[in-house]
């Protein structure tokens, strides 16, 4: 057994063994190459966000023109009080529903379009029947 003295460690780098070594300072060529990816994808970004946008616009034009219209289809359609004010909530319920044919005001262009001649009348072109049964959980026609 020798007695060498007290045993020193192996000085330590200033890296870790795990640190990569620190790049290469890139050059002009490497840095403009990758500016022009970085606006390439910038501008690809935008353009997406820019149809996201037009296609939501378009949506919610649709959208409010189909209301729109509904609304005024609605509002147009003429309606009368069937007297069931007094109907009880049970039990069966028939409904006859009836539509009509008005063709008074109607310019010759459009009776031409509509096939409906000259005669001026007010017709019942549909009648309907619909039954509720007792449970009100759906409707027969």
């Amino acid at each position: 057994m020798t007695d060498a003295g007290p045993r020193r460690a192996a000085p330590q780098s200033a890296q870790p063994q795990s640190a990569q070594p620190r790049a290469a300072p890139l050059s002009a060529q490497q840095r403009l190459l990758n500016q022009i990816a970085a606006g390439r994808r910038a501008r690809k970004q935008r353009t997406l966000l820019t149809v996201a946008a037009a296609v939501s616009a378009l949506v919610l034009v649709v959208s409010a023109g189909a209301w729109g219209f509904t609304s005024y289809i609605a509002g147009r359609l003429g309606r009368i009080s069937a007297g069931t004010t007094g109907t009880p909530s049970s039990g069966p319920l028939n409904i006859l529903v009836a539509g009509i044919d008005i063709r008074a005001g109607l310019t010759p262009r459009q009776e031409a379009l509509l096939h409906v001649g000259h005669d001026i009348s007010d017709n019942s072109d549909s009648l309907m029947l619909v039954h509720v049964p007792a449970s009100h959980a759906t409707s027969r026609w």
